[in-house]
């Protein structure tokens, strides 16, 4: 978060994992879609999506797959990043976090 641009929003967005039934209904209930992407990140009327995969060469679900096709279909960016130097470096790639280095704490984050 700290090399994030000021001027973009970002958050996880927790659907996966295995839950209690009545929990995962409930979501579900809620709104919940099947294959959104893990991170969300919005800057200057672009929407960016990150799938998440642990390992190098994670599969992507065909209900990921369609979902990020419609978000494409949508205007929105997505990508799939296979492990946490992956995801850095896309989201460098897209422009979304200033250079290492740059921080300037968490009064900018606040602000």
């Amino acid at each position: 978060m700290p090399r994030l641009h000021a001027d973009a929003v970002a958050f996880a967005i927790p659907n996966g994992g295995k839950r209690h039934a009545k929990v995962a209904a409930d979501i579900k209930a809620e709104g919940a879609v099947a294959g959104v992407p893990d991170i969300f990140v919005m800057r200057r009327r672009q929407a960016y999506f990150l799938e998440m995969k642990k390992a190098k060469g994670g599969l992507v679900s065909t209900e990921q797959k369609v979902m990020m096709a419609r978000l494409v279909g949508a205007g929105a960016i997505c990508e799939v990043a296979n492990g946490l130097e992956q995801a850095i470096s896309q989201l460098e790639k897209w422009g979304l976090l200033r250079p290492a280095g740059e921080c300037l704490g968490a009064q900018e984050i606040a602000a």
